[in-house]
Parts: C-alpha cells; structure tokens; sequence
C-alpha cells in the first residue's frame, strides 16, 4: 500500500478533487477499496489456515498471545479514521 491508497482526508496521498464529486464517483471509490479489503482479508485466512494446518501437523497449541497482536485494537489511529471502540 502506497500513501497514494490513503486516500482523501487523510493529507497524505490526497488526492480529493478541488469540487465536490458526485455520489457515483464516491461510490465507485468506496466500492474500490472494499473490494481490495476484501481481497486482503481472504488472503490473510488463506495464511491462517496454513498456520493452522502447520500447527497441526506439529501438535503445537494455538498462542494468542503474540506481542505484535497486543495493540491491533488498541488505540490505532488513521486519521479521518472512525472512532474505534476498545472494551
């Protein structure tokens, strides 16, 4: 992902037309980038699964307790991003 895939309002890679598109246009964007999260979260399960076949093969115990997992929802914050809740 490049800062070219950001997007409008974030300042970086924003590439927000000087007037207002119309709705169509937004639209087709969002649609865009839903259809590119959605490739990414297919990929990331087709990983998962490897692991988890890996894992048994090895008869290792599933670890949720990754270091880099701790603050994935934590207060990670794009901005112009919606507020997330943490619990």
């Amino acid at each position: 992902m490049t800062t070219d895939d950001i997007g409008p309002g974030t300042g970086a890679g924003d590439d927000a037309p000087a007037v207002t598109p119309d709705l169509a246009t937004v639209r087709a964007q969002i649609d865009g980038i839903d259809r590119h999260i959605q490739a990414l979260i297919a990929k990331r399960a087709r990983w998962a699964r490897q692991v988890g076949q890996a894992k048994g093969l090895l008869a290792v115990a599933v670890d949720d307790s990754r270091p880099e997992l701790k603050d994935f929802a934590g207060d990670v914050r794009v901005p112009g991003s919606f507020p997330v809740a943490v619990p």
